[in-house]
């Protein structure tokens, strides 16, 4: 009993003993806690440029290094043997100089709807014109051509003598004139031209015509029959057709070969589909004529394939008397190819020509462009 009061008696006196409000035992306490630390988000950085090689493995980055542009030449490559050459974009049409020469084209087509003849000659004047037109484009040269296409109704002799003596013509420029249609020789041995009107016109009218204007060259394609006039039967022809060569075909002139034929020769070329005595024929199977088209095919090649072939004098130049023979081998090769769709094989025709000018480069290189 006194032990019981004994042990009551010190822990009364202990807790006297105590300070007031004492705190706990560290035992039992939290410590105190930082404050919280405010993160600053940083922009994300830009992704390094990938650059993957063949193992699809990525490589290290590399510093990408200003360089100055070098501007890659221009490499010409030589034509192959596709049929058509690509389309070359046309260059930028250049301001001709006050004195740069100008080729005057006027075709000229006795067409119309009544037969097949009359719808096919329209093709010739139209796609001639058109082919010239694309290719002075393509050279950056309109400026250097004037054209005038004369169909149907409207090719009558007053007219055609008038668009001629309409032209305004200087002595450094080229006239063309194109007809396309029927014709023949007449009793006197003329080469008519027959228009829809009842009255024609020779091509020594043409020519003539032409002359007054007095340009360095004047250019007369036709397109016609050369037979006789109200009589029967052909004259045997006195030239071989020959083989034409394999040349690639393009989609326009080139321009060298426009300089060369146009710019470069004199006087008169007088050209015409067949032989004196023989029959000039539209195409059987295809649109146009045989002359027109064959023309189109040997103008259009390339400059350096056309001249590899058909250059006589190694000059690698492209004259009148040169272009010829191609043109009627090509067109006399596909006229006897279509005599298995006639009823009656027929001669091939011949294109021939009364003139073809003269070579004249040296005095025309001033005048060219």
């Amino acid at each position: 009993m006194n032990a019981h009061r004994l042990v009551a008696a010190l822990f009364v006196a202990v807790v006297a003993f105590s300070p007031a409000g004492a705190a706990p035992p560290a035992a039992q306490q939290e410590p105190p806690r930082p404050p919280a630390r405010v993160e600053t988000k940083r922009p994300p950085k830009p992704e390094a440029p990938q650059y993957w090689h063949s193992d699809a493995r990525p490589a290290p980055a590399r510093p990408e290094v200003a360089r100055p542009e070098t501007p890659r030449p221009e490499v010409t490559r030589r034509p192959g043997k596709p049929e058509l050459e690509p389309a070359r974009p046309a260059a930028k049409a250049e301001t001709p100089r006050t004195d740069a020469p100008v080729v005057h084209l006027l075709a000229v087509a006795a067409s119309g709807t009544r037969d097949t003849v009359a719808k096919k000659v329209g093709d010739d004047a139209r796609n001639l014109a058109a082919l010239f037109e694309e290719s002075f484009a393509a050279a950056g040269k309109s400026g250097q051509l004037r054209t005038r296409v004369i169909l149907g109704s409207e090719t009558t002799a007053s007219n055609v003598r008038a668009a001629i003596r309409g032209l305004a013509v200087r002595p450094q420029d080229t006239v063309v004139v194109f007809f396309s249609g029927h014709g023949g020789l007449d009793p006197r041995g003329r080469h008519v031209l027959e228009m829809i009107s009842v009255e024609d016109v020779t091509t020594r009218e043409v020519l003539d015509a032409v002359a007054a204007h007095n340009p360095r060259l004047a250019v007369l394609l036709t397109d016609v029959c050369h037979n006789h006039i109200g009589r029967k039967g052909e004259t045997p022809p006195t030239m071989p057709v020959g083989t034409p060569h394999d040349l690639p075909r393009g989609r326009v002139i080139p321009w060298a070969t426009v300089e060369q034929l146009f710019f470069l020769h004199r006087g008169v070329v007088d050209v015409t589909a067949a032989e004196p005595g023989r029959p000039g024929r539209v195409e059987t199977r295809a649109r146009g004529s045989y002359f027109t088209n064959a023309l189109i095919q040997v103008l259009t090649a390339p400059h350096g394939a056309a001249t590899g072939v058909l250059d006589r004098n190694g000059d690698r130049a492209l004259q009148w008397a040169e272009l010829l023979p191609e043109v009627r081998a090509v067109a006399g090769t596909r006229d006897a190819a279509d005599n298995r769709y006639r009823d009656k094989p027929e001669e091939p025709q011949r294109a021939t020509a009364r003139a073809l000018g003269t070579w004249a480069p040296a005095s025309g290189a001033a005048a060219v462009e």
